[in-house]
């Protein structure tokens, strides 16, 4: 079933973006629940914006905090979250204090009763679902050829969640870097990737139990959806509104274009390199 209320949450974001609410980094979460952060200019300390995770229900028309607990001095970025079969909510966010991140994984009956169990210290990206985590760090390469021989390189790490709990590990070609990785509404296992070489930034939609080929998702105009999510036929995305890169409002469209390419083309297979990432106490 598609994600319905759309119009009712376009004129939510909208009330956010007149009030210079910034919007970012979205995901459905079931077919009347939206995640997102959002967030306002604060001066001091920091002189940048304060991102916090936040969710989206027609029922309150009204954006609520995630109670993430996380003290005020990380950003929390790319909400995500999963029911298990046993009706568990599962939440992950990724917070950044001063370009050091950690993907952090909370549980609890829904949005206002969470607690932390599990924080990952190196992951830069990352997202759960019922069946499978994806999450990004860097690593140095072993001496599995010529190519990655002591390199940093980031890697791509997914595991199964469900037996059998198999996993595989990708470098990411090309000195890209992964910004940002969300799972897709869409039938398989698809994730977006957002992907970054300094200069462009594009945003490739993979399936991770068969990768093959993947789609280069193209707007109209031919720019690129930044940390895009894709639900059945809608694009999520966080379109800049000036020159500071993280003034962003959240668009909703179904005018966009998947572009096939080679997988392989951005993605190496390690697999006998086992990524392993660093773990800290829940809420670390």
């Amino acid at each position: 079933m598609a994600f319905q209320p759309v119009p009712l949450l376009q004129a939510a974001l909208h009330r956010l973006h007149t009030d210079e609410i910034k919007t970012h980094m979205p995901f459905v979460f079931d077919d009347n629940t939206f995640l997102c952060c959002l967030s306002e200019y604060v001066e001091l300390p920091r002189n940048t914006r304060i991102w916090r995770a936040h969710y989206w229900t027609p029922e309150t028309d009204t954006f609520k905090p995630i109670s993430t607990g996380l003290s005020e001095q990380f950003l929390e970025c790319t909400p995500h979250a999963y029911r298990d079969d046993k009706g568990a909510l599962y939440v992950s966010v990724v917070s950044d204090a001063t370009d050091e991140y950690a993907l952090h994984t909370f549980s609890g009956v829904n949005f206002e009763t969470l607690l932390p169990i599990m924080c990952e210290r190196t992951a830069k990206a990352g997202a759960l679902t019922k069946t499978t985590r994806v999450l990004t760090d860097k690593f140095i390469a072993p001496k599995l050829s010529d190519d990655f021989c002591g390199r940093i390189s980031q890697t791509l790490f997914v595991q199964k969640q469900l037996p059998p709990q198999t996993s595989h590990t990708f470098t990411i070609k090309n000195n890209l870097t992964a910004l940002s990785v969300s799972p897709a509404r869409l039938p398989g296992n698809k994730f977006t990737v957002t992907l970054s070489d300094n200069n462009d930034i594009f945003v490739l939609l993979i399936d991770v139990d068969n990768p093959i080929v993947a789609h280069k998702i193209v707007l109209p105009d031919l720019s690129a959806p930044y940390k895009a999510h894709l639900a059945d036929g809608t694009l999520f995305y966080a379109q800049k509104t000036n020159q500071d890169f993280e003034d962003r409002n959240i668009v909703i469209t179904t005018e966009f274009a998947l572009v096939p390419l080679p997988f392989f083309d951005y993605f190496s297979l390690v697999d006998d390199f086992f990524y392993n990432p660093i773990s800290a106490p829940p809420g670390v």
